[in-house]
């Protein structure tokens, strides 16, 4: 509209000057040379048609005025519009410096974060492979005593302690994956009654609390477990590992947290010996590939019973022996006292104790030993209340089996497999002076 318009109203106003000179000299002419009636009546209408004219000329040079003062009135602000425009891009500019050194103390942030987060699972991690059996024995041993019993909850919340500050380090680095979780790691499906989630092996190790009714954490298990999967053809973890939700107050049966009530840790309930499995190979270094990662199946607070018989469920059909289930097992007390002998046992002669179930004799594994006390019941039959009483009962019996001649081994049919292996089994006992391992006849 600039030049165009320049241009039409200089013509307009040209138009208009024109017309009105015309006009003036049209009616200076009219005045002294027409008398007559019809050339009065001629140059009125002359008059009327320049009138008309001038009129149409007079509004195109309003209108064009109008529009050219707007135009003026739009440069006089484009200098200030530039400068709130530069304004507007220097402020942009330095908000996107700011975002960017945000950006990069929050990388840096979430970098030292996440070292000290690894520092922190490995150094808790080590500190509860060294205390897990320690605890679990002290806690099925708890009732004999009161010192017990106060150690073993100074250790439980030491251990509880450490857990969140592992799921609250986990918390703060955050996850893009939707539905990821702290410490279970990242949601695979969400059946309603459990999740299944793919999670770190080193972060759940630190970050869950060991169920204390399952049988007690044995280092030489997990040993054996990383070993055979240092050597393993067989990629991955078998199976799942099954976790139980837990709140800030540590029950599992109150709701789980997490959405506004802080981040919610797990009760492990299966798959501790291969949760230290994974710790060892990490301190080894060979936790990596598909070692990495295991399945865990996650399910919501629930109340004790229900937890014990999800742990029953799970584990008939694993090597879970009877004295460590709840229901049918062996009771607190029970427990307790054959626990606080089977330990003391194998401290005296840990040459006679193996880790597996499958030892051969004259071996003994402890848990077996406790199961094989629990199923001969022995503490109602002979009317044992400690593990004192216990342990001079079994002492007694090690004793009588000392005496036997090896024509007697050979008759009680011991569980040696053929009379190279009785010999052998026969030899070692004798050496150690512990013969409990060579058969189970002297519990009837």
């Amino acid at each position: 509209m600039g030049g165009s318009s320049s241009r039409e109203l200089e013509a307009a106003q040209s138009q208009v000057r024109r017309l009105t000179g015309e006009l003036q000299k049209a009616s200076q002419q009219l005045k002294v040379q027409q008398s007559g009636a019809a050339l009065k009546l001629a140059a009125e209408a002359a008059e009327q048609q320049l009138k008309k004219e001038l009129q149409a000329k007079s509004q195109l040079l309003e209108k064009t005025t109008g529009e050219l003062s707007t135009l003026r009135g739009v440069s006089a602000e484009l200098p200030r519009f530039k400068q709130e425009v530069a304004a507007a891009k220097e402020a942009e500019m330095r908000a996107r410096r700011a975002e960017a050194d945000k950006g990069v103390l929050v990388s840096e942030l979430q970098a030292q974060l996440m070292q000290s987060k690894a520092d922190l699972e490995q150094l808790f991690g080590k500190l509860k492979f060294a205390e897990a059996e320690k605890g679990a024995t002290l806690r099925k041993s708890a009732s004999v005593s009161e010192d017990r019993r106060l150690l073993a909850d100074q250790q439980r919340e030491a251990a509880e302690a450490s857990a969140r500050l592992v799921a609250e380090a986990s918390a703060a680095l955050g996850s893009s994956v939707m539905g990821s979780h702290p410490v279970f790691g990242e949601l695979i499906a969400d059946f309603g009654y459990k999740r299944l989630y793919r999670g770190s092996p080193t972060t759940l190790w630190a970050g869950t609390m060991l169920w204390e009714r399952q049988r007690a954490f044995r280092q030489e298990r997990a040993n054996l477990i990383a070993a055979a999967k240092a050597k393993s053809k067989a990629t991955g973890w078998p199976g799942a590992i099954a976790v139980v939700e837990r709140s800030s107050s540590g029950s599992e049966a109150s709701a789980p947290t997490g959405h506004g009530g802080g981040t919610a840790i797990g009760t492990l309930i299966d798959g501790q010996h291969r949760l230290g499995a994974a710790h060892l190979l990490a301190q080894r270094g060979k936790l990596d590939g598909a070692l990495a990662s295991i399945l865990v199946e996650v399910y919501p607070p629930m109340e004790e019973q229900g937890v014990k018989d999800l742990f029953t469920e799970i584990n008939r059909a694993e090597p879970v022996l009877l004295v460590d289930l709840p229901e049918g097992g062996a009771s607190d007390q029970d427990n307790a006292i054959l626990t606080a002998a089977a330990e003391e046992l194998a401290q005296r002669y840990p040459a006679m104790f193996k880790p597996s179930h499958g030892c051969r004799p004259p071996h003994l594994n402890v848990d077996v030993l406790r199961a094989e006390l629990h199923r001969a019941e022995v503490l109602s039959r002979h009317k044992l209340a400690s593990a004192a009483e216990l342990l001079d009962w079994v002492d007694k019996a090690n004793r009588d089996l000392g005496a036997r001649s090896d024509e007697q081994w050979a008759s009680t049919g011991a569980r040696a497999k053929s009379e190279t292996a009785l010999g052998n089994a026969l030899s070692k006992a004798r050496q150690n002076a512990f013969y409990l391992g060579m058969g189970w006849d002297w519990l009837k």
